[in-house]
């Protein structure tokens, strides 16, 4: 009820130690996923701040299903990219349970492309929940075919800008061989069945 409920849409507020949360899920046809921020008095009820749905196209529908996860995941991140850098309290869902495997071991991944992309998403700070199939949210998002009149997405430097990056830190690194790059742990993931949700602290129910 709360997106017939003006304001629909709000705002991140990035003073507020609420967590915000990208929720996303990915088909063969689509990437789906949506912001939002929990409430600071009731973390049960969540204020959204965008929904998108970013279709694929012949050949990135054909990639294996763990392949097609973490590609959507950083789809989902590149695009939001301007809204989630830098935030310390980020908690992104997906109902894929293999992506915390995939994100903590990023160099045995079998294609160039695929570490590429982990470590792009990486880059960004969060914690990594796993929702159960029924309980995840942007599952019709995910399965939008094209329509008429779609925007292409724009094509940017984000993969230079994370490699210009990585490349600094590796110098930082370079020039002084004494000192170690702190290297933090992998994101965190936290299990949210039908169960738990009830009682999670950012709230696993959805309330619109």
């Amino acid at each position: 009820m709360h997106l017939f409920i003006p304001p629909a849409l709000r705002a991140i507020d990035y003073t507020s130690n609420s967590p915000v949360i990208l929720t996303v899920d990915t088909s063969h046809i689509a990437v789906g996923f949506f912001l939002c921020q929990c409430d600071p008095t009731n973390p049960k009820i969540r204020h959204y701040n965008r929904f998108g749905s970013i279709t694929l196209n012949d050949r990135e529908a054909r990639f294996s299903q763990p392949k097609l996860e973490i590609y959507g995941l950083f789809r989902a991140l590149r695009s939001l990219r301007l809204y989630l850098l830098g935030v310390r309290n980020l908690v992104i869902e997906v109902d894929a349970r293999y992506i915390k495997g995939m994100l903590s071991n990023p160099d045995i991944q079998p294609s160039a492309s695929i570490n590429r992309w982990i470590l792009s998403i990486l880059t960004f700070h969060f914690t990594l929940v796993h929702v159960k199939g029924k309980l995840h949210g942007p599952d019709g998002l995910s399965r939008r075919p094209p329509q008429p009149g779609d925007l292409e997405e724009e094509e940017d430097n984000f993969e230079d800008w994370v490699d210009r990056l990585y490349g600094f830190l590796h110098i930082v690194h370079d020039l002084f061989p004494s000192a170690t790059l702190p290297v933090g742990p992998p994101p965190p993931t936290i299990d949210c069945d039908s169960r738990q949700c009830s009682d999670f602290k950012w709230g696993g129910q959805r309330h619109i």
